[in-house]
C-alpha cells in the first residue's frame, strides 16, 4: 500500500489539501498515528503539520499565552513562560509518557486522549 504524504507549509495550503484529500489523516507528532499503525490502522493519505510554524511554539503577547497546536509536551513542560503562569500544566505534561513521547507528541494529542479518556469511551483506545 502507498501512502502519501503531504507536508503543507500555509494554511491556505493546508485547507486545499484537506479540500482535495477527504481521505487525509492529520498529524503533527505522528505518536497517534504510529500507535494506529502498530493497530493494522493504516492511512492512504497523511497531512504532516510540522511545517507549519504558526501552529508551533508559545509566546506571551499583552498577558495572554498563545500556545501552538503543534506545540510538542517538551516545549510545554520547560518553557519558562508555561512553568511561571501555569505551573500545573507544566508539570502535569511533564509526567506523560516517555522523555521520546514527550518530545513528539503535541497538545491537540494530549487533548484529545484526555477527552476520550475522560469520556469514558474505549472505542477510540
Amino acid at each position: 500500500m502507498d501512502i502519501k504524504l503531504i507536508r503543507p507549509l500555509t494554511l491556505n495550503e493546508l485547507w486545499d489539501t484537506l479540500y482535495s484529500h477527504t481521505d487525509a489523516r492529520l498529524y503533527a507528532g505522528g505518536t497517534d498515528v504510529l500507535v494506529k499503525a502498530r493497530q493494522g490502522v493504516l492511512y492512504n493519505t497523511l497531512v504532516c503539520l510540522d511545517g507549519m510554524s504558526g501552529l508551533m511554539g508559545i509566546h506571551e503577547h499583552q498577558g495572554e499565552i498563545y500556545m501552538g497546536a503543534c506545540t510538542t509536551l517538551a516545549e510545554i513542560a520547560s518553557n519558562p513562560t508555561i512553568r511561571r503562569w501555569l505551573p500545573l500544566l507544566a508539570s502535569s505534561v511533564a509526567t506523560i509518557g516517555s522523555p521520546l513521547i514527550r518530545n513528539t507528541a503535541t497538545i491537540v494529542i494530549a487533548v484529545r486522549w484526555l477527552a476520550i479518556y475522560s469520556s469514558g469511551s474505549c472505542s477510540e483506545k
